[in-house]
C-alpha cells in the first residue's frame, strides 16, 4: 500500500513537471500580450488605459500580489527543475558524442616504468643426460629427433655454441652437452635525475580536464667490467600516454634513433672498461587523472634518485606510495639515496566533474529563489517596512530567466565564466526590482549557487553564508 502511494505521488509530480513549464510559459505569454495591448492603448487612448487599469486593479491588491508571487515562484520552481534535467541530458549527450570540435585526448593514467641497463656476457653450461641403452640403435634408425623430449630447443635460449658428446657408462649411454649462452647481467644505475611538469587544461566543452606532461630524465651508469663489454639500455615507453611528441634520446650527447620499438627504446653499444654512459630522454604527452613512476619492477638497490615534479593543480598521493621528501607550493621533490624499495610514486589529481558541478549549481537556484523571498519578507516585517511584493515577482522572474540564459551559455563559454555571468545578471535584475534597501538579499541570494563552483568547499561556504544571514536577521536592541 505504501509503495502504491509513493508511485501515485511520483506520477503526480511528474505530471506537474511536464505541465508546469507550459503553465509558466502560458502566463508569461499572457503577460507579454497584455503588455503589448497596454502599450498600444496608451498610444491611442489614455482614458481607455485607465479603465483597463481599474479592471486589473484587484490583481495589484496585497492579496492579489501575494497570489501572483506564489504562482510565479511555483512556476519558476517547476521551470528550473525541467531546465536542470534538460541541461543534464545535453551534457550527457555531449560527453558521449563520437565527434568533438575541441581537443579531447584519449590518454588516461600515465605510467612511466624505470629503465634498466645490462651488459652481455657469455656463460658455458654443461648438462649430463643418462639415456636408455637402445637409444643409439633408435638414433641410427629414426634420427637425432628422438632426443627432442630430453633436450630443450637451443634456438630459444640465446645459444651461441653447442657441443654434444656421447659415452657409455655400463649399459647406459651418457650425453654431455656443453652450451655457450648469452646472458644479460643487470647494471645498477649510478644516478637518476628527472624533471616533470604537468600543465592542466580544462576542455571548453565541459567534459573533463587533462594535462600536458613534459618529461626530462637523465640516467647515468657505467660498465662494471675490466674489459670492453656490450651494454644495453632499455627505456620503456610510458603506458597509457597516448601520442608521444618531441621524443628525443641522447647517449653521451649523441642523438639516438630507433625504428623498431617493440621492446621499448633499446640502445646497444660497445662500452670500454669502467666507462660511464649518460642517457637523456625527453618527451611530451597528454594524460589525465593520474601520473605514476615505477622505480623498479623488482627489488634492487637505488644509489641516487631525484624526481622534481611541478603541477598547477592540487595533488594527492596514493596510499602506500612514496611520498615526496620535500614540497613547496605545487613543486614536489623525491630525493632518495641508497635505498631498496618496491614502492612507486603515484600522484592523483582530483579533476573537476563539470557536469556534476553544473547540476549542483542549477539544482540550488530554486532554493536561492525561496531564500530571496523569505529573506526580503522577513526582514521587511521585522523592520516594519512594506513588503515589495511586485518587486519580488520581478526578481523571481529575473533570476529564473538568468538561470535559463546561463544553462545555454555554458555551450559557448567555459562553465565557470558562463555561470558567473548569468548569476551576476540575475543579481542586477533583482537589485533593480527591489531597490537599494534590499541590496544584500538580492546579491547574496542570486550569487549563492556559485559556491558550488568551488569544488570541495561548497558546504563550508554555504554554512558560513547561513550564519551571516542569520546574524543579519537577528533583531538588535539599541
Amino acid at each position: 500500500m505504501i509503495e502504491q502511494f509513493k508511485d501515485l505521488l511520483q506520477n503526480l509530480w511528474e505530471m506537474l513537471l511536464q505541465n508546469g513549464l507550459w503553465i509558466f510559459a502560458g502566463l508569461l505569454g499572457v503577460a507579454l500580450v497584455l503588455g503589448i495591448v497596454a502599450w498600444i492603448v496608451t498610444r491611442v487612448d489614455r482614458d481607455a488605459l485607465q479603465k483597463l487599469g481599474q479592471v486589473f486593479r484587484p490583481l495589484f491588491s496585497p492579496l492579489g500580489l501575494v497570489l501572483l508571487l506564489a504562482l510565479t515562484t511555483w512556476g519558476a520552481w517547476l521551470a528550473l527543475g525541467l531546465l536542470k534535467n534538460d541541461l543534464n541530458v545535453r551534457l550527457l549527450h555531449r560527453e558521449s558524442a563520437t565527434f568533438s570540435s575541441t581537443e579531447m585526448p584519449a590518454a588516461g593514467d600515465t605510467t612511466q616504468y624505470s629503465p634498466y641497463a645490462s651488459y652481455i656476457q657469455e656463460r658455458t653450461y654443461t648438462r649430463n643426460l643418462i639415456l636408455p641403452p637402445d637409444i643409439l640403435d633408435r638414433i641410427g634408425v629414426e634420427g637425432a629427433e628422438i632426443l627432442t623430449p630430453y633436450l630443450p630447443d637451443p634456438s630459444t635460449e640465446n645459444i651461441t655454441r653447442l657441443q654434444d658428446q656421447f659415452r657409455r657408462s655400463g649399459r647406459n649411454l651418457v650425453l654431455t652437452r656443453e652450451a655457450t649462452q648469452l646472458t644479460e647481467e643487470p647494471i645498477a644505475l649510478e644516478s637518476t635525475d628527472i624533471k616533470v611538469n604537468l600543465g592542466f587544461i580544462q576542455s571548453s566543452d565541459s567534459k573533463r580536464s587533462y594535462y600536458n606532461a613534459s618529461f626530462d630524465g637523465s640516467y647515468v651508469f657505467e660498465n662494471p667490467l675490466d674489459q670492453v663489454a656490450t651494454v644495453r639500455f632499455n627505456f620503456p615507453l610510458p603506458y597509457g600516454s597516448g601520442t608521444l611528441k618531441d621524443f628525443q634520446m641522447t647517449v653521451n650527447g649523441k642523438q639516438y634513433e630507433l625504428a623498431n620499438l617493440s621492446q621499448g627504446y633499446l640502445w646497444e653499444g660497445e662500452v670500454a672498461a669502467q666507462e660511464k654512459i649518460t642517457v637523456q630522454v625527453k618527451y611530451k604527452n597528454q594524460g589525465s587523472r593520474m601520473w605514476r613512476y615505477e622505480l623498479s619492477n623488482k627489488r634492487e638497490p637505488i644509489k641516487a634518485f631525484k624526481l622534481v615534479l611541478t603541477s598547477d593543480q592540487n595533488t594527492k598521493f596514493q596510499t602506500g606510495s612514496l611520498y615526496p621528501t620535500s614540497q613547496g607550493g605545487n613543486r614536489y621533490t623525491w630525493d632518495l639515496k641508497n635505498i631498496i624499495t618496491a614502492q612507486s610514486i603515484v600522484l592523483a589529481f582530483s579533476g573537476v566533474a563539470i557536469r556534476e558541478t553544473l547540476i549542483k549549481v542549477f539544482s540550488f537556484v530554486p532554493v536561492s529563489l525561496l531564500l530571496l523571498v523569505g529573506w526580503v519578507v522577513f526582514s521587511s516585517l521585522l523592520r516594519n517596512r512594506k513588503v515589495p511584493l511586485l518587486g519580488l515577482v520581478f526578481s523571481v522572474l529575473g533570476l529564473t530567466l538568468s538561470a535559463v540564459f546561463g544553462a545555454y551559455l555554458v555551450t559557448y563559454l567555459p562553465a565557470a565564466l558562463a555561470v558567473l555571468l548569468a548569476l551576476i545578471l540575475g543579481a542586477v535584475v533583482a537589485f533593480h526590482a527591489l531597490g537599494s534597501a534590499h541590496l544584500v538579499p538580492a546579491v547574496v541570494s542570486a550569487l549563492t549557487p556559485a559556491v558550488f563552483l568551488w569544488t570541495g568547499n561548497a558546504g563550508l561556504v554555504l554554512s558560513l553564508l547561513g550564519l551571516v544571514v542569520l546574524l543579519g536577521l537577528i533583531p538588535v536592541k539599541r
